[in-house]
């Protein structure tokens, strides 16, 4: 019996940095060793990133300037 396994990963590109000084959350989706990375649109500070967890530090509600969507 073939299992599929399917990986769902966070990564942030810190050579990326825009005019504000913030990095794009991009998102990796592995299927069947199969690769689609692609951009959230979303941005974040690189000092607010944990590379180990692959996580933001901050959480979202509590008043901090962290992630913005542009719109």
């Amino acid at each position: 019996m073939n299992t599929l396994k399917l990986n769902i990963r966070y990564l942030v590109i810190t050579g990326r940095l825009n005019k504000s000084g913030l990095t794009p959350i991009r998102c990796r989706i592995t299927y069947n060793r199969q690769r689609k990375d692609f951009s959230t649109g979303i941005f974040i500070n690189p000092d607010h990133w944990d590379p180990k967890n692959k996580d933001s530090l901050i959480r979202p509600g509590r008043n901090n300037q962290h992630a913005t969507k542009p719109y």
